[in-house]
């Protein structure tokens, strides 16, 4: 995975990139070279927002010094994502949106779609504090997730694989997005099947 995220991704952004069409580079494989030349390597892909966690970071920074910290405001745009706005007319944003409209607000950005670690959300509620608290919660969700994996439960299992391979999405965050969508995994894959399954067990239980 990191071979993939750090060398082979910057590599195959340069066929993103390239002006011929397939028949053209069949017919001319230096288009490839070409293409990769004109796009700056593998290197330049990191500068691209293909890799944005520093700049948002940075961007995350900026709008605190400006606005103050949330106090967990912003988190509970991630916690309670299934509250519709209807109800809750001053409901949060995702911190991507409220990263993104600040910048284009300030500093003439054309987009809000950006993503945002979940190092820029720590910051964004507690500052340095929340940095270290989220680490500890990190931690401890690793630790009972790696629990569910090595559990004899089938549901728990497949749960702790999904959540390994879903950090990717919640890491680069926004936490809000991340968060409700292995939320709805979660309840897909592990809560309604248990719910079944007991109200299976009560339903034969009450017919003997």
């Amino acid at each position: 995975m990191f071979i993939s995220l750090v060398v082979l991704f910057p590599a195959l952004s340069t066929l993103t990139h390239i002006d011929a069409s397939l028949s053209q580079i069949i017919s001319n494989p230096e288009e490839l070279i070409k293409s990769y030349n004109r796009f700056g390597g593998i290197s330049s892909a990191f500068q691209t927002l293909h890799y944005d966690a520093y700049a948002n970071i940075m961007a995350t920074v900026d709008y605190t010094t400006k606005n103050g910290f949330s106090l967990g405001y912003q988190l509970l745009s991630a916690l309670l994502f299934f509250v519709p706005r209807s109800l809750w007319s001053s409901k949060p944003t995702s911190t991507g949106e409220l990263i993104g409209d600040y910048l284009m607000n300030d500093y003439g950005l054309n987009f809000n779609n950006l993503s945002n670690c979940i190092i820029s959300e720590a910051y964004i509620d507690f500052g340095l504090f929340g940095i270290i608290l989220f680490a500890f919660i990190l931690a401890y969700s690793f630790k009972f997730f790696l629990s569910w994996l090595k559990s004899n439960d089938f549901a728990k299992q497949i749960t702790a694989f999904y959540f390994a391979v879903h950090l990717i999405f919640l890491l680069r965050g926004d936490l809000t997005n991340g968060f409700a969508y292995f939320i709805g995994v979660f309840l897909g894959i592990y809560f309604i099947p248990k719910l079944l399954e007991r109200i299976i067990y009560f339903i034969l239980k009450k017919a003997k």
